[in-house]
């Protein structure tokens, strides 16, 4: 099974670190890698995708955006996709070598998706967390949980660890017809923030699909991007008012056509003709 590789940027320097770091994986199975600045500098993307010399990377350019809205990203990504499977990857994530070959054979014959079971963080000062006292409460566990009265339901676990360890639903390998079945990912919800979640959510209650929870990932340490508490604390109740109003499709239809004369594929020979924004 062939995947395609979904990666929403933004200025996010770690990329240079993990498209290199990643590049074992994305050739165990010939992946086609799709990279889609969101608002971004274009020529500081191009030029880290070109000193990598790494085949396969697409680098799509959004012109006109104004901000970054991940969910876009991720919609216009998977529309231009040539592959059966998508997989979303943020731009800090470092995946083992060998994760793809046994990731794909869990959902290949189940009803399912598969979202990341574990991210650990790369900088052991975040990790080891020195104030956490012994016996110390380092582990919180919520459930999203939403139910209607047909008895359809979703349910997912979201974990976090001051240790710095916790699960990456953002990270997830689904059928790109299933996705695309649902609505793709919704740009109602804007920056970081339960966006990932709510893909999830969706994929449980129109589809009736499983998830499984597989594998660890590195996360590049870095600040917590401004203004995610609050991104994602809204996003969460936009969400919860259209479970309410049963309104589960996302913007996919509206995003890729809306765009449609915005997305730009840009050749990695292009470096320097391309002025930062």
């Amino acid at each position: 099974m062939s995947v395609s590789i979904v990666i929403p940027w933004c200025n996010r320097p770690e990329i240079v670190t993990s498209l290199k770091a990643n590049s074992p994986s994305f050739d165990a199975v010939g992946a086609e890698v799709i990279l889609i600045n969101g608002s971004g500098n274009i020529s500081e993307l191009l030029s880290a995708a070109r000193a990598l010399q790494l085949g396969g990377i697409r680098l799509l350019d959004l012109r006109h955006a104004k901000y970054f809205n991940k969910a876009q990203c991720i919609n216009i990504g998977v529309n231009c996709s040539i592959n059966d499977w998508i997989f979303m990857l943020d731009a800090d994530i470092v995946l083992p070598s060998d994760f793809f070959p046994e990731a794909l054979k869990l959902v290949r014959e189940r009803h399912s998706y598969l979202s990341v079971k574990e991210a650990i963080e790369l900088d052991s000062d975040v990790r080891d967390d020195p104030t956490v006292p012994r016996g110390a409460v380092v582990r919180t566990v919520n459930t999203n949980r939403i139910e209607y009265e047909n008895g359809e339901y979703a349910e997912l676990r979201v974990s976090v660890d001051r240790r710095g360890t916790r699960n990456a639903p953002g990270m997830m390998l689904v059928r790109k017809n299933d996705f695309v079945e649902i609505g793709g990912a919704n740009s109602q919800l804007f920056g970081w923030g339960f966006e990932d979640l709510d893909v999830q959510i969706r994929l449980q209650l129109l589809l009736g699909l499983k998830q499984i929870e597989y594998g660890k990932v590195t996360h590049l340490s870095h600040k917590i991007q401004e203004g995610f508490a609050r991104s994602a604390f809204i996003n969460r109740q936009v969400a919860q008012d259209n479970y309410y109003h049963k309104q589960l499709k996302g913007s996919y239809v509206r995003d890729t056509e809306e765009m449609q004369e915005n997305v730009i594929e840009v050749q990695l020979d292009d470096i320097g003709t391309n002025e930062p924004r």
